[in-house]
């Protein structure tokens, strides 16, 4: 279970969510990367994550807005360290780690 350029975690029961594993792209600039739960007619796997640069619009899923959750924001450095703006305690829980 990680987060940084890969993000992983296991099934979250709690929010009816299968295990989750992307990578992000490198980039040679600070990135905010969002995941957020959307329904399987956006995605089949009920994940879309959303890689923007700072200056760049916040990516959005196309889906509504009561059926889109955010679970995890963060911010990636080139290096591949990163920090946690948000989290959800389910999605801590899914990590086991203490973020």
């Amino acid at each position: 279970m990680s987060l940084g350029q890969t993000i992983s975690w296991g099934p979250v029961e709690d929010l009816n969510l299968d295990a989750f594993n992307h990578s992000v792209p490198e980039a040679d600039h600070r990135q905010r990367v969002r995941v957020y739960s959307v329904p399987t007619d956006v995605d089949a796997g009920g994940y879309f994550v959303a890689v923007s640069a700072p200056w760049d619009p916040v990516v959005v899923p196309p889906s509504r807005v009561k059926d889109t959750a955010l679970l995890v924001e963060y911010d990636l450095d080139p290096d591949g360290t990163f920090q946690v703006k948000t989290m959800l305690p389910q999605i801590k829980r899914a990590m086991q780690v203490p973020y």
